[in-house]
């Protein structure tokens, strides 16, 4: 419930939705690492979460980390974890793979629950044409159930 001075008048803030938790941008940089064919990447990722309407406070509710998900293999593994900077979810990957293989995901998730998301990063990620979503969500579960 809002209730504005001015004019005594009070909005509610109300949903029928539980849950919106997704990933809404995301942004990568990737520097080459000299002597290999690595990359040093720093990415970012933002996330819409809100519970019955209201926003979830995502510096003390929520966690965020990086995975790296493997073309070749159809596997994923843990790159690194996210930090809350500037109201948005930062990390640095020191030697991620070429984006021949690779593909950058974000996955965040709500502290004490099963609540979890996850988004592509498109600026650091191989052509996908051939690769479905329905794949890459396949491969981030197997790793989250290893994980719980």
């Amino acid at each position: 419930v809002v209730s504005t001075q001015s004019t005594g008048e009070v909005a509610l803030s109300c949903s029928n939705d539980a849950w919106v938790f997704k990933m809404m941008e995301s942004k990568a940089k990737a520097k080459s690492i000299s002597g290999s064919d690595a990359k040093r990447v720093k990415f970012t990722c933002n996330y819409h979460a809100a519970k019955y309407g209201e926003e979830v406070n995502q510096k003390k509710n929520m966690w965020s980390a990086a995975m790296l998900v493997s073309k070749s293999s159809q596997s994923g593994q843990w790159a690194a974890e996210m930090k809350w900077k500037r109201s948005k979810w930062a990390g640095v990957i020191q030697q991620a793979p070429s984006t021949d293989d690779a593909c950058l995901v974000c996955v965040a998730g709500i502290q004490d629950s099963y609540a979890y998301t996850w988004g592509i990063v498109d600026d650091y990620c191989f052509d996908r044409s051939d690769f479905t979503e329905k794949q890459f969500w396949e491969i981030i579960e197997k790793v989250m159930k290893m994980d719980y």
